[in-house]
């Protein structure tokens, strides 16, 4: 991979200058660092996020209390193993009056998806976990997207190709402490499309409808699929945009939010030399009514507020950035007249 980022690099050359937008106020979330993905957890009155180098002391939650201010929440895990925990996506279920919070694990070998119930307790939140996702199909994964223990979807980022870089999406089941491969893709044999790139995920309903999107990066789009009964994906649209999509997440306001990066083929740089490269960030949502409208600028910056920003979220009022290969991660308030 570092051959190939270098080859990369003379390609790309020097990019241009990205003005720094301040349509937005921000302020540092000092406890969040080198996170890549934000889950959000409104039973619990939280939102997840994970320091990819914090092992499980990085699994943290806050909470927006009155007057937007940013309060840490006491995260404890249990019933860890004691392997090695490199979170990437995130992911919240709650199902059966149970929470569940779900992460990649680039650290475990093979590559997994560790579960964990979560509950509220009177010291803050308890994360015990309840087992791992495992399949020979889950082979560099990136994000989770769980629709209920039965469904949890996970997007292998790159799988085929050197400079065209391929991914695809798996679906599987959780089972506690199930040492069974329970993983499939999540398409018809033989109606596999290609995906440039698969990254972040996320769904949504439209009446009885339920639809997986998928942020293709290297193709500048988020690529929308219906769940037919069986779970499995069928192509229903293409929303694409100006720019390569990273994490994506719905608020509760039917905007989309996506994390993007003005070059996407930088991504292949912060992989291979996270710290080597100022890359610019893109911030950007897009209203959902009947149908996907146009993509609404927020924030952008040349790298030098946040280095490739992956995940934003808009949560209780708040738009919350984060990036795997920055420690520093941001709390906003947007000037919501420039979203009309």
């Amino acid at each position: 991979m570092f051959l190939t980022a270098l080859l990369l690099a003379a390609q790309i050359g020097r990019a241009g200058d990205i003005d720094r937008a301040a349509a937005v106020n921000c302020g540092r979330v000092g406890f969040i660092q080198y996170a890549e993905d934000f889950a959000v957890a409104e039973p619990l009155d939280a939102l997840f996020a994970a320091d990819s180098r914090g092992g499980t002391g990085g699994l943290h939650a806050l909470r927006v209390g009155q007057g937007g201010k940013v309060e840490r929440i006491p995260v404890r895990v249990s019933h860890w193993p004691g392997r090695r925990l490199v979170a990437h996506g995130l992911d919240f279920l709650q199902e059966g009056g149970k929470s569940w919070l779900f992460v990649v694990n680039l650290g475990a070998t093979p590559h997994s998806v560790e579960v964990f119930r979560a509950r509220a307790t009177s010291a803050g939140l308890d994360l015990a976990w309840e087992g791992a996702i495992k399949s020979k199909v889950i082979t560099s994964p990136n994000d989770v997207r769980a629709l209920s223990l039965n469904e949890v979807y996970v997007s292998n980022d790159w799988v085929n190709g050197l400079i065209e870089q391929s991914g695809n999406i798996v679906k599987c089941k959780f089972k506690p402490n199930s040492a069974d491969d329970l993983c499939e893709s999540a398409f018809e044999e033989g109606k596999e499309p290609v995906i440039k790139y698969a990254n972040g995920l996320t769904s949504y309903t439209q009446g009885s409808k339920r639809f997986l999107l998928n942020a293709a990066t290297l193709g500048k789009a988020v690529e929308i699929y219906q769940v037919s009964d069986n779970g499995r994906l069928v192509p229903y649209r293409s929303i694409r945009l100006r720019f390569g999509p990273d994490n994506i997440q719905f608020d509760g306001e039917g905007r989309l939010w996506i994390a993007s990066l003005p070059n996407p083929r930088e991504i292949i740089l912060r992989e291979a030399m996270p710290f080597a490269f100022r890359i610019p960030s893109q911030i950007s949502y897009v209203p959902f009514g009947s149908a996907p409208g146009h993509e609404v600028q927020v924030f952008h910056d040349d790298g030098r507020i946040i280095n490739a920003a992956t995940a934003a979220v808009f949560y209780k009022g708040l738009l919350f950035m984060t990036a795997v290969s920055d420690q520093r991660s941001y709390a906003c308030a947007p000037k919501r007249s420039r979203w009309r």
